[in-house]
């Protein structure tokens, strides 16, 4: 059990986390969160940015921003983001062949 903890930061905590990094920094860059602000203030800002992207017709210039908001904004929201990055599907075709040609060696 311990051993997966490692596996575990660098396969869904790191990703996680520049993951956020990125969706934060466009955020901060684009003016549309204040530096300075707190903690409630940041809330309320994504509050009326989803609620902003929700009554807008015109598509976001960004899928991954665009699936971080409409999941809530928050950790969900990284998980679906994350989902859909093709490093992670790349990842997972690999692993996926890994495992079959694995299970054709044993067969053999």
């Amino acid at each position: 059990m311990l051993s997966e903890l490692p596996r575990a930061i660098l396969e869904i905590g790191l990703p996680a986390a520049v993951l956020s990094w990125l969706l934060f920094y466009r955020l901060y860059s684009r003016g549309e969160l204040a530096r300075d602000a707190d903690r409630k203030a940041i809330g309320a800002s994504l509050k009326s940015i989803r609620k902003a992207q929700k009554e807008s017709k015109a598509t976001s210039d960004s899928l991954l921003h665009a699936k971080w908001t409409k999941f809530g904004g928050g950790l969900y929201g990284v998980a679906a983001a994350w989902t859909l990055t093709p490093f992670r599907k790349a990842r997972a075709d690999a692993a996926e062949e890994k495992a079959t040609e694995a299970s054709k060696a044993d067969g053999e």
